[in-house]
């Protein structure tokens, strides 16, 4: 009775060790089937990315231009607006001071004439 529970137990242990060796082949076998899916999807999003990115990048490139313009030329206009209101007021105070100080002259000359 012995030898019949040790040789059923060794039948036993044979029967797990083919049926665990069995399901490991088996995933590894899926796991090698799964690189070589993976390996062929990797490749073409590598052969698609520089395309895809370049029509992206041209587009992007084409509205940062856009953007440039519109910012340089809004600061343009700015900055020229300035400039003339900056060059007409100080044209303004020469005229202004030219304007006072003959008006003073004329002031003292109609004065000087009166005490005459």
């Amino acid at each position: 009775m012995r030898n019949k529970v040790l040789i059923l137990t060794v039948v036993m242990c044979l029967v797990g060790t083919i049926t665990a060796f069995a399901l490991v082949y088996h995933v590894n076998d899926a796991a090698d089937a799964l690189k070589v899916e993976y390996k062929e999807r990797i490749d073409g999003y590598k052969s698609e990315k520089d395309f895809k990115i370049k029509n992206d990048v041209s587009h992007l490139t084409q509205q940062e231009i856009e953007r440039m313009r519109t910012e340089t030329e809004d600061y343009l206009q700015q900055r020229l607006g300035t400039d003339y209101t900056d060059a007409l007021n100080e044209k303004s105070d020469e005229i202004r001071k030219a304007t006072d100080e003959k008006i003073a002259e004329l002031k003292k000359f109609i004065d000087d004439e009166l005490a005459k």
